[in-house]
């Protein structure tokens, strides 16, 4: 009998090695066991009537998938209370369009706990003369009408309330202007003062109330009561934790947010590169005091940092990229000794809350490259543009790479990353490190006659040479069975195929 394992597959069996923080901006995770358990993102979370996983402009729909990895999934049965998929509503970005009269998304059998923080990201196009109020979201029991709401109670102002089923409490009123951007920030602590937030700025007075623990419902855009407090305008972005983040998380969460949507935050705006354009896969690290850090983030991209050595009181590191493409084929920006590197670059800022320069000390920066085919360390090359004239060919590049497991590679107590500083990798190998293939799928299938057919597939390619098909009997020690051309540079799916008519008796691995 012959048995096939092909290694690349099983390296992916281990890409939950050494992920970090996969949450918004680099806070929770995503595998549905941290304190993240709602994360509804237009982005990449809707679920079109038509039962696609993409939904059409202009479409309504029937569910919006939770990315959190807890299964919290918002849905509406009735057809006629679906809100509106648009492609690109808020900053070039999709959001849920609701009409104000009776569109909804429901959350069933969610937790009612006693401390919690919500972020919504919306834009109101709410009538103030002909509506009492506009309710964002309501979190609770339904049939008691205890819970918690964010509203837009006047065409000036948005405040978190608590019912208790007879009696409204408001948290205190936050500036918000009709058709604006607002990244509203609610962190309820049951018994204690509870604070809400628009853009970063807090309300002016809290509140203290009890809250029934048990199982509830988390409607969007409206109240669940059929009132006019149903919501008119889009909404982006929806993220609840079933604890209080701390404060430096949130002013992290935050920063993410408002980075995406293009949202001046008022107070607290510790990444300022957004405003050049690297806005992508924002994701931060930060301290206010001993008791309110984060210091280990990856957040949506391919970069995790953590282990600063010297991140102290108030404050901060974040990054994002310009979404340049993740391949290694930018040749002339490069010096000596690097063949080629990222088109995508990232940008760092090192800041406080009020927008002054710090230093949190070196850090260890990991990549993912899990999806390449074939990468070697030492050929690993980290480019920091130390004296921030744009450019990486007057650079020495860093080679200290490791390999973490599972496609992930780290770079330790990295130094060179200061304020407003840039940062990409490159190969100095690439034949051996190409960094050009994104790969769908590999498979190994034992035949009739005893042969192994493999096939494999991959999304895009460039500056593709060919496939070298390597076999083994034990997973370490590989021998060169023939040569695949490649399809050069292509965005176009490709599909390959290739037979061994000789295979190993045993187990062999491709």
């Amino acid at each position: 009998m012959i048995r096939t394992c092909f290694c690349i597959l099983y390296l992916f069996a281990f890409l939950q090695i050494s992920l970090g923080q996969t949450g918004p901006g680099g806070v929770g995770n995503t595998g549905g066991t941290s304190s993240l358990h709602i994360w509804l993102n237009a982005e990449s979370g809707v679920f079109s009537d038509a039962g696609s996983t993409t939904a059409t402009d202009g479409n309504t729909v029937q569910q919006w998938n939770d990315q959190s990895g807890a299964g919290n999934n918002a849905a509406t049965a009735t057809s006629s209370l679906r809100p509106i998929f648009r492609a690109s509503e808020i900053n070039g970005f999709p959001a849920l369009e609701f009409d104000g009269t009776d569109d909804l998304m429901t959350i069933t059998g969610i937790d009612i706990v006693s401390a919690s923080t919500t972020f919504i990201v919306g834009r109101s196009t709410r009538n103030s003369a002909t509506r009492v109020a506009a309710r964002w979201f309501f979190t609770g029991d339904v049939a008691t009408n205890e819970g918690l709401y964010i509203e837009q109670n006047s065409s000036t102002t948005i405040q978190g309330r608590y019912f208790d089923g007879s009696f409204s409490s408001g948290i205190g009123s936050v500036g918000y202007t009709d058709n604006s951007i607002a990244v509203a920030t609610f962190n309820f602590l049951a018994g204690s003062g509870s604070t809400f937030y628009n853009l970063g700025t807090a309300s002016t007075t809290a509140f203290t109330a009890s809250l029934t623990n048990g199982t509830g419902d988390f409607i969007i855009g409206d109240d669940g009561n059929g009132t006019l407090s149903t919501w008119n305008g889009p909404i982006a972005e929806v993220i609840q934790y079933d604890q209080n983040v701390n404060s430096a998380q949130r002013i992290i969460i935050e920063n993410y947010l408002a980075a995406k949507y293009g949202a001046a935050l008022e107070e607290n705006d510790v990444y300022n590169q957004d405003d050049l354009g690297y806005d992508y896969d924002v994701a931060g690290i930060g301290r206010i005091d001993a008791s309110n850090l984060h210091s280990d983030s990856r957040g949506t991209g391919m970069i995790r940092i953590l282990n600063p050595s010297d991140l102290g009181n108030d404050e901060f590191m974040m990054w994002g990229h310009n979404n340049g493409e993740a391949r290694a084929t930018e040749i002339s920006d490069v010096p000596a000794g690097v063949a080629a590197r990222f088109v995508r670059v990232w940008s760092v800022s090192e800041s406080s809350s009020s927008g002054t320069s710090v230093d949190v000390g070196s850090v260890d920066i990991q990549f993912d490259l899990s999806e390449f085919t074939s990468v070697t360390a030492t050929d690993l090359v980290l480019l920091i543009d130390t004296d921030n004239d744009g450019l990486f060919n007057d650079e020495t590049g860093i080679t200290t790479a490791t390999d973490q497991g599972g496609g992930i590679y780290q770079f330790a107590s990295v130094s060179g990353l200061t304020d407003n500083t840039l940062f990409t990798i490159g190969s100095a190998d690439t034949e051996q490190t190409p960094l050009p293939i994104e790969l769908i799928s590999f498979k190994a299938n034992s035949t009739t006659n005893n042969n192994v057919l493999l096939k494999w597939a991959t999304a895009s390619e460039t500056d593709n040479s060919h496939f070298t098909i390597e076999r083994s009997q034990n997973g370490d020690a590989f021998e060169a069975l023939t040569y695949i051309d490649g399809a050069g540079t292509t965005q176009d799916i490709q599909h390959y195929q290739f037979t061994d008519n000789n295979p190993h008796s045993g187990t062999s691995y491709y």
